[in-house]
């Protein structure tokens, strides 16, 4: 077989492989959301994914599948920093308080509808796994260097409050816009879409508004 040929062969495999694993993680999301991390199989999201359960199983155990899931839900802070993302320029976008409110809420309840599930999963899991654990806490720990950054962009434009220290404001709104709160609101107490944006809007505009 010509050197051109194998090079062709062992890339379109390399791409299908990856396509496969695309669907499994995505597959892995869908079921996780459903049912939590102790009550999905594989055999489940072999289904979500249309593959076979040996496909599902070649690509890890069920504990890195629920990593994995969460990775495919949260930003690739490898892949640029968040603040120079098409999602930071976003929050840079905005020219006053009340649309940067505006827009932090929307995108917050869009992450978070995709996202809760997972995370829920992760956590249970990590119950019972040091080495999920630790890979959940630096997820958040990620999580919270994105706030901090939002955070800052009200701080630097004279629109947060100044009489908390940082690392305190920045922990009060990362509370609020979480994955765990989205859940308790509207997967507990019952609030639709509309009410959950207007009671983040409103306690996130009480967290950050400066005083006075």
């Amino acid at each position: 077989m010509p050197t051109d040929t194998r090079r062709y062969s062992s890339e379109l495999r390399e791409q299908q492989a990856a396509q496969t694993r695309q669907r499994i993680v995505e597959a892995a999301v869908v079921r996780f959301g459903q049912n939590g991390y102790e009550r999905t199989t594989l055999a489940e999201i072999a289904a979500e994914a249309k593959v076979s359960v040996e496909t599902v199983r070649a690509h890890g155990p069920k504990s890195a599948l629920v990593l994995a899931a969460v990775e495919c839900v949260s930003y690739d802070h490898e892949v640029q920093p968040f603040i120079e993302s098409e999602l930071g320029q976003g929050y840079l976008a905005q020219t006053d308080p009340e649309s940067y409110l505006d827009h932090a809420v929307r995108v917050s309840l869009e992450i978070n509808k995709l996202s809760f599930g997972a995370y829920a999963a992760l956590a249970s899991a990590a119950a019972g796994d040091p080495e999920l654990d630790r890979a959940l806490t630096a997820r958040l720990a990620l999580a919270r260097e994105e706030i901090d950054q939002l955070v800052g962009i009200c701080i630097d434009r004279g629109w947060a409050r100044t009489d908390l220290p940082r690392d305190e404001l920045v922990a009060s709104v990362w509370v609020l816009v979480m994955p765990e709160t989205y859940e308790r609101l509207v997967h507990r107490a019952g609030f639709d879409d509309e009410r959950y944006l207007a009671w983040l809007r409103r306690s996130l505009a009480e967290t950050i508004r400066p005083r006075g």
